[in-house]
């Protein structure tokens, strides 16, 4: 016989795990959907917080950091949505993982920019020109990188306990 795809090795797995097993199907399609649910939500906390910000004495440089930014919330969302049509091909996940980690790296690039546009205007709100304005930015910067980390992925143990 054949060798299966990939693809349908994995379609086998979860046809064989809805009729055999479906309990832990239901607990799979649960976390499923809880972690869609959040992504989703995460992604609309973030581009409300950024659709209540006053844009007027934003730079048009500033300005279309901001717009661009979310733009591409949305766009991750949307290319992630598409991962989950169960008649994807493993080609066409392929492609869309690749344009997905794309959207990423433009994601990374637009948010420290949102985020040095931001500070830059807070630091001006307070009354900070110049190199004092400057000093704080570098302040508040310095102080998100020691206190961040390294992003990883959580491991399955974690993210069954939130």
């Amino acid at each position: 016989s054949p060798a299966r795809a990939p693809q349908d090795g994995w379609r086998h797995h979860i046809e064989n795990m809805k009729k055999n097993h479906p309990e832990q199907y239901a607990q799979m399609t649960n976390r499923i959907a809880h972690y869609r649910r959040r992504r989703l939500e995460h992604a609309q906390s973030r581009i409300d917080f950024l659709a209540s910000l006053d844009v007027s004495r934003m730079s048009a440089a500033a300005r279309k950091t901001h717009e661009d930014l979310q733009t591409m919330i949305e766009r991750r969302e949307e290319i992630e949505s598409r991962l989950h049509d169960p008649e994807l091909s493993a080609e066409d996940r392929r492609a869309i993982f690749e344009e997905m980690r794309e959207t990423d790296r433009e994601l990374d690039r637009l948010n420290r920019r949102e985020r040095d546009n931001l500070l830059t205007q807070t630091a001006n709100d307070l009354g900070l020109k110049g190199e004092d304005a400057a000093e704080l930015t570098a302040a508040v910067k310095g102080i998100i990188e020691a206190t961040e980390g390294m992003r990883r992925r959580p491991s399955r143990s974690e993210r069954r306990r939130r």
